[in-house]
């Protein structure tokens, strides 16, 4: 009921009750926009003038909070152009620095009648700085995972280039011997094509040149075969005795890459059986193969047992 004899009394003039509350928020909003206030921004900082061969150690704050004074208008204006902080570095030397930050350091729009009043937070930045050096390291690849069994390896992995130029902190730098790619997962290699892998150093205050480098992952697809008959020999027979191998000869079955084992020949072979520190009798032993190509390998000799008998040699 109080409502319902309210509504004539809040309806009547309509109009110009509207338009004495719009002259209002117009008032209102001159005052607020003329008159000086005080507010609290958060701006950038910018670290310059560091001399070239030298470099900060850690990261200096982000921003500043400070306390800006000005017209209402101009406040606003800020957060649309804002401000920024510049700490001038030209003067720092190697080991800590600290510096007071001061409204002097902030730099405003231009034809903007704002002032900063103070510098809340941080009022004091403390930075480490070191002297920035260079040198040549290796680059090492890290391996994962096993070669699938139909590829032979034609040498070892390599890094064209196989070094780089690591630039940073003399406390970072001088320490470091080496730097490592991305690893290989040698499970997925089919073929020796080049592969190009970034190089990786956890110094965010560094750089490396170049930033990946090309590796030589040599492989080839295995190639099977058996070379022989070849003489069955014997060593470290003692003195005074002598033996003879029953068969004396055996079939050496090679393991290697296409184009490298079947350049294997006899002489590159040598069968034997071990004879050290036998005495004269009957024996059934396991001959061995001494290879002289180091990419090649001996996955089997046939027969795998051959009889020896040692005897006395006839004086």
């Amino acid at each position: 009921m109080l409502l319902v004899s309210l509504a004539p009394a809040i309806t009547k003039n309509l109009g110009s009750k509207a338009v004495a509350l719009l002259l209002a928020l117009v008032v209102c909003a001159y005052v607020y926009t003329e008159e000086e206030q005080r507010t609290r921004l958060r701006i950038p900082l910018h670290v310059n003038g560091l001399a070239p061969d030298l470099v900060l150690v850690g990261d200096p704050p982000d921003e500043v909070a400070v306390t800006a004074r000005g017209k209402g208008r101009h406040l606003f204006k800020l957060r649309f152009r804002p401000p920024h902080m510049e700490l001038d570095l030209s003067e720092a030397r190697r080991g800590e620095v600290q510096r007071m930050l001061s409204p002097a350091d902030v730099f405003l729009p231009v034809d903007m009648d704002v002032s900063i009043v103070e510098i809340t937070a941080p009022r004091m930045v403390t930075l480490a700085v070191d002297t920035l050096i260079q040198k040549n390291v290796p680059v090492e690849v890290p391996l994962m995972g096993e070669l699938p069994a139909e590829f032979a390896w034609l040498g070892p992995v390599r890094a064209e280039p196989p070094e780089v130029l690591v630039r940073g902190p003399s406390g970072a730098v001088g320490d470091i011997d080496r730097v490592v790619t991305e690893p290989v997962n040698l499970s997925m290699v089919r073929d020796s094509s080049a592969l190009i892998r970034a190089v990786r150093w956890g110094q965010p205050r560094g750089s490396v040149t170049p930033e990946s480098v090309r590796l030589i992952v040599p492989v080839a697809a295995v190639r099977r075969r058996s070379l022989g008959p070849l003489p069955v020999g014997v060593t470290g027979l003692g003195r005074s005795l002598a033996a003879a191998a029953r068969p004396d000869s055996a079939v050496v079955l090679l393991e290697g890459p296409v184009g490298v084992v079947d350049s294997v020949t006899a002489r590159d072979v040598a069968v034997a059986v071990d004879l050290s520190g036998l005495e004269p009798g009957v024996y059934q032993l396991a001959p061995r193969a001494a290879l002289i190509h180091e990419l090649v390998t001996v996955s089997a000799i046939l027969p795998n047992r051959v009889t020896v008998e040692v005897v006395r040699a006839p004086r």
